[in-house]
């Protein structure tokens, strides 16, 4: 026999004996479970137990257990060459970069989105060729990671302070949720290495998360990128486009190449965000480019908004729900992923709710919100009944949920419900028969550019004088409460005066440092018989002296921006006396607009109308059950709207 045949026959019998070996050892049982699922490529996971086995390393083999112990939900889109050529055409035609809540960064975002929508008809095949990891993976691509992984980690100062357990959930993990599996902690690590020079502990990981701030700068949010599912971190990092995910998912990567503990965390039904765990099981939240730091606000109220619950993205398969429920669950509860983390990012409370519709013989009940833009009913959570009443924990304040039953695909009421309020007390949500005048001036609440647009006018003042630069003035009115409409204040000064202004200074900001200066809608000077006072415009900025104008047309849907301190406002022929001052914020159209049709609906197991009528000012007035949740439509035009009360005069939105 020839030598090479010789040679050929030893491989293929060593091949034979070796999966033949591992096809009678005995795995961890989640090894098996994955091994099972993983078809042809079963020999490529099996390769890197192998690889740890001979010789004995008994950490790298435990890793390795984890990561294809949990490898069995995880799955990606794959690219393909029509993908690829947008990516191209994406990086050719890149934008300058502008600043949001600009219009030219408005037209850019827009512009990309039409670019996408006219290329949806040759990718929509990206959400037909899903790949399973276990099914593709290769022993390559694990076997780097966990090596590298570990070599790193073993380097750290702080590797003390967390458990192994935690290194394999936060450090470990060769892929985020949406990202496609590559061989990139290599070339991530090498990029940012340098930002480990200066650290010493996990104390540091504040001062880390600021240089990785300033070193990914340049990274550009556009809406579009929502429809792309899967990318590689290569291509993140390569683009420096993209939304939310995409730019929680490179930080992530970046950061575990460091080893620096990190993982995607999610508000229901809201943004993403990365999360870096202390060694009190807390999280420093991490969102957009905004520097973390300890002593901050809690991330929902940094955003204006509230949120019902907050997930962890964890690569641990969990076990979220009783294997033996013997009737439907909402497809949400199919995720093994979603890890419930709620009380460690923002003040929670709990509630124990009577279970009053007892027709059914359902040992389970479901927890939903409803979404602020379809206005569908979304689950969040579950509970056992016992002796008629359920149990919830970890809640958001300031939230308003929905018990209910769910057969069949349908959601069945369950019970009444309720408002957790920031106090934690809870509040029944039964309407009553009386009907009460209720005045609304939103459909819904401030959003997260609102939200700081908002922020930008307390600390703002209106001044008057009779010299155009205003060396001497006096002060009309100072904005003291954020706004959450168009809003009006009483001036302060009798006298007549020829100019007029709105003055932001430089000293104002916000938790977004993406959001400076001055975004007004809407500014008018009134009167003592509320008539608005018309004079010519005036900026300090040159070369703004058309998009002044904005600000003065009565159109809330027409905007001035400048992302810096400065001042607007009106010069008048003759002097003339102000009374007082209106003013709104940059915003998204969901305040009330006079000549606009709306549509008012309460729940009672339900949604129920009230009652259409037609705004003829900014504001509306209805007749309404009190005690009732109520939603508020523009039929005229827009889509979002979310569910409120009312109550001491005032919409609470939830």
């Amino acid at each position: 026999m020839k030598y090479e045949n010789i040679v050929a026959l030893i491989k293929y019998l060593s091949c034979t004996f070796f999966i033949l070996f591992a096809s009678c050892k005995k795995y961890p049982k989640q090894v098996e479970r994955t091994l099972k699922l993983s078809g042809k490529n079963k020999i490529e996971l099996e390769k890197v137990i192998q690889h740890y086995q001979e010789p004995s390393d008994s950490l790298k083999l435990k890793a390795a257990y984890f990561l294809i112990g949990n490898m069995r939900n995880k799955y990606y889109y794959a690219y393909d060459s029509i993908k690829t050529g947008l990516f191209d055409y994406l990086n050719e035609n890149r934008t300058d970069i502008y600043k949001p809540g600009t219009a030219a960064w408005d037209n850019s975002q827009l512009k990309m989105g039409e670019t996408f929508d006219s290329l949806i008809p040759k990718y929509y095949s990206f959400y037909s060729n899903a790949m399973a990891d276990a099914k593709s993976i290769s022993s390559q691509v694990l076997i780097e990671n966990i090596d590298l992984a570990i070599e790193v980690w073993k380097k750290t100062p702080w590797q003390e302070d967390y458990t192994f357990d935690e290194f394999c959930e936060y450090v470990l993990p060769y892929r985020n949720h949406y990202d496609i599996p590559e061989q990139n902690r290599a070339e991530m690590y090498d990029n940012y290495k340098w930002m480990l020079d200066k650290s010493n502990s996990s104390e540091n990981f504040v001062s880390l998360t600021k240089q990785l701030n300033d070193s990914l700068d340049s990274f550009e949010y556009y809406e579009s990128y929502g429809r792309i599912s899967s990318m590689t971190l290569s291509d993140v990092h390569n683009l420096k486009q993209g939304v939310c995910t995409q730019f929680s998912s490179l930080k992530i990567g970046i950061l575990r190449s460091l080893g620096i503990p990190a993982v995607q965390l999610n508000a229901h039904l809201e943004t993403a965000w990365v999360g870096i765990p202390d060694t009190n099981g807390k999280f420093l939240n991490w969102e957009w480019k905004n520097s973390p730091s300890y002593d901050d606000l809690p991330i929902d109220e940094q955003r204006g908004q509230k949120f019902s619950k907050v997930f962890m993205k964890s690569f641990e398969v969990l076990n979220n729900f009783p294997e033996n429920y013997a009737y439907d669950k909402p497809d949400f509860f199919l995720d093994n992923s979603r890890k419930d983390v709620t009380d460690k990012i923002i003040p929670t409370g709990s509630a124990t709710i009577e279970i009053t519709n007892s027709h059914l013989p359902d040992e389970h009940v479901f927890l939903c919100v409803i979404s602020k833009n379809n206005h569908e009913i979304s689950p969040i959570d579950w509970s056992k009944i016992e002796k008629g009443t359920a149990l919830f924990n970890k809640l958001g304040l300031e939230r308003i949920y929905f018990p209910f039953f769910y057969r069949d695909g349908e959601y069945i009421s369950a019970s009444v419900p309720f408002y957790l309020a920031k106090s934690k007390e809870i509040s029944f949500l039964k309407p009553s028969k009386n009907r009460v005048k209720h005045i609304f001036r939103r459909k819904s609440p401030l959003n997260y550019p609102e939200h700081h647009f908002a922020n930008l006018m307390v600390g703002a003042s209106f001044q008057c004088s009779n010299q155009p630069d205003f060396k001497k003035y006096e002060t009309l009115y100072t904005i003291k409460n954020k706004p959450f409409y168009k809003e009006s204040g009483k001036s302060a000064v009798s006298k007549a005066y020829k100019y007029y202004r709105y003055f932001s200074p430089d000293s104002i900001s916000t938790y977004d440092d993406a959001y400076k200066g001055i975004h007004v809608a809407e500014i008018e000077f009134l009167n003592s018989e509320g008539v608005i006072l018309k004079g010519n415009t005036i900026v300090s900025e040159k070369g703004q002296s058309d998009m002044v104008k904005n600000a003065f047309d009565g159109d809330i849907r027409s905007n001035f921006d400048l992302n810096h301190g400065g001042w607007i406002g009106m010069a008048f022929e003759n002097p003339v006396v102000v009374d007082s001052v209106k003013y709104l914020f940059r915003n998204s159209f969901n305040s009330i607009e006079p000549g606009d049709n709306y549509s008012l609906y309460y729940w009672d197991s339900g949604w129920k109308l009230i009652e259409r009528k037609k705004a003829t000012k900014d504001y509306i007035v209805f007749d309404a059950p009190e005690n009732a949740v109520l939603l508020l439509k523009n039929i005229s035009k827009g889509k979002v709207n979310k569910i409120f009360i009312y109550k001491n005069g005032k919409q609470i939105f939830g």
